[in-house]
């Protein structure tokens, strides 16, 4: 779990973001930020609803797969989150940059898959 400063700056984005998704019209990355912050909650199910969400949005337009790993790795789910960002890796989305930086990805750092993607994508250890 993330230190106490980190989650107050991680609870401070979320909500941040949810005014933002009134705004965004359901785009995928507030669908994916939404599923992170319910699989955070201990909300499973609309976690999981959401997912079933950025799916249905991915048959009328691009979806990152970042954006289903990211809310994979709030479920803890890690198979699915590594199997997604795999197929993101292959997108080249450019948010894989900030993989190292950015808390969402907490739940998955200790698995050494996590590392070794931080490294196929050239982030410096």
């Amino acid at each position: 779990m993330c230190s106490l400063p980190l989650r107050i700056r991680l609870i401070t984005f979320v909500r941040a973001h949810f005014q933002y998704s009134a705004l965004s019209q359901g785009s995928a990355d507030s669908l994916a930020l939404l599923g992170y912050s319910q699989a955070r909650r201990g909300e499973k199910s609309q976690a999981l609803r959401t997912i079933e969400e950025l799916k249905a949005t991915s048959k009328k337009s691009f979806v990152a797969a970042f954006y289903f790993a990211l809310v994979y790795a709030a479920l803890e789910d890690k198979d699915p989150a590594f199997m997604w960002l795999e197929k993101g890796y292959d997108e080249r989305f450019a948010r894989f940059a900030y993989l190292k930086l950015e808390a969402l990805w907490d739940p998955l750092r200790s698995d050494e898959r996590f590392n070794g993607l931080v490294r196929r994508v050239g982030i410096p250890q």
